[in-house]
Formats: C-alpha cells, structure tokens, sequence
C-alpha cells in the first residue's frame, strides 16, 4: 500500500460552497479541522497523490430515487489549501465511473490489499478541465476553491442500495507537498467498512447531510496501475479521521425511460386541458 503525503495548513474556515443554479447533488463542504477546533485559522488536513502525474481519486454517494442510474453531472468544485508562499500550479478535475469489482481477492487494480477489494474501483478517468491555481504570496496557508463546468452523462454506481456512487479526481500538476486537496468532515460512523458516511453541506449551516462517502481515496495512476490512499492519521483528539475530501458536484438525476415517458404524457395532457 502506498502512503501519500498529509499535509497539515492553516485553514480558513469561510471555506464555502460555490452553488450556482443548478442544484447539488453532492456536498462536502464542511473543513474537518484538526482536533475540532472551529475558530477561524484552525489547523486542517488537506492531501495529495504525493507524486506528480498521480491523481487522488475520492467516491461521492447520493441518494437514489427508484431504479434511476444515470447522472447528468454540471459543475465540480474541489476546495483546496495551499502552504504560504506556495508556487502557482494548474489543477487537473476528473470525473470517474465506479466499476463493478469488488469481490474480495478479485483480479483488481489493487490486488495486493484485498480490504480495498470491497470497494468498487476506478473507470476510465474524464478530464473535465485544467485550471490554473495561483501562487499564494503569504506567508499563512490559504484556501481556494477551484470549479470545472461540464456536461458529462455518467452511470451512476448501484452496488449500494438506494445510493447511486461516481468517482472525483484532483491532480496537481506540480505535486510538491504545496498543495492539497482539503478533508471535509464527516459524522462518526460505528458499522465496519465498508459501509459509508454521511457528508455535510456548508450552504446549511454545517447541519444537513448532502451525500455519502466511503472512507477510502485512491492513488491513481492508469486504469491498471493504482492504489488505495494511506495518508491520514485514523484519529486524533476530535474522534475518527475518514478519508473523505472537499467536494461539492452539481446536476440532476436522468429519468429513466419509462418515467421520461410518463412525464412527456403528463404535460401533453396537461396542455391538451388547457386548450
């Protein structure tokens, strides 16, 4: 297993989510601090793939409504920290499927960890775009938050029931420990791997759970060469450290044929009514 680099920044906690119109399917917008701390400029944990030309690959859940699978996906955003006096760099923004193959001991990319084999592995990465992330002239750690607009249809995973799951990816075009991708806070969960945790939306006051999250991360090199992340402490003061990163992804669910088709006949109707 390889292990990535931590990165522990000073973060700002008005670290907040960038939602535009469209509505979000997902949210991880809540800065896990270290030790839990919630003053402004409290450390916070923040990682990458550690070498450059790796990309670090973290799941996102949502709820599913019926048999629906397919996702139209319209903005990524990612909430990044950067180490004082950290050079500029571009920031590459992936989307991914999940793959059904999570039998243990199955033939995965993985295969010399087989407690990852439960969890579904990495599809072709999506390049949704590269965009540039300035240097940061202070000397204190600062936070950005970094979007990708998209139109990107994607089978949703259904390997957990009533959630639909897809991949996010960050890669740092220079790798070098300046930068990483921001841990979100997640609540504490008490059933085993794995089994996932519920996300919180910053847009909500921290409250409301936005998405579902599994505490694993990917190391991510080709479709035949990546490994499970192992960067993090398990724990500190506040309680239990889960691998779950800054995300927020906007969109909608796709209607399945034979609701598509209810709906159309359900306005001609209503149309019809109107004459």
């Amino acid at each position: 297993m390889r292990k990535s680099n931590l990165i522990i920044s000073a973060a700002i906690l008005s670290l907040a989510s960038v939602s535009a119109q469209a509505a979000i399917l997902y949210s991880a917008s809540v800065v896990r601090t270290e030790d839990g701390d919630a003053t402004p400029g409290a450390p916070a944990y923040s990682s990458s793939a550690g070498t450059t030309g790796h990309i670090l690959f973290d799941d996102a859940f949502i709820n599913r409504p019926g048999s629906n699978s397919a996702l139209n996906l319209t903005n990524v955003s990612v909430g990044l920290i950067q180490s004082g006096n950290a050079a500029a760099t571009n920031v590459k923004i992936y989307l991914a499927p999940m793959l059904d193959n999570t039998a243990v001991n199955a033939t995965g990319n993985d295969p010399d960890n087989t407690s990852s084999d439960a969890v579904p592995d990495v599809g072709s990465p999506i390049l949704l775009g590269t965009v540039p992330l300035p240097a940061n002239p202070n000397a204190v750690a600062e936070n950005v938050i970094l979007s990708a607009a998209t139109n990107t249809d994607l089978q949703g995973y259904t390997g957990y029931a009533g959630k639909l799951g897809f991949y996010v990816g960050v890669e740092f075009e220079t790798d070098d420990t300046t930068h990483g991708w921001a841990i979100a806070k997640t609540n504490t969960l008490t059933v085993p791997f794995p089994s996932v945790y519920q996300t919180y939306d910053y847009n909500t006051n921290s409250g409301t759970t936005l998405g579902y999250n599994l505490d694993v991360a990917w190391d991510y090199t080709n479709t035949s060469s990546f490994e499970e992340f192992a960067g993090l402490p398990a724990s500190d003061a506040a309680g239990p450290i889960t691998t779950t990163l800054w995300t927020e992804v906007q969109g909608s669910i796709i209607p399945e044929p034979t609701t598509a088709s209810l709906l159309i006949a359900g306005s001609a109707l209503l149309l019809r009514r109107k004459r």
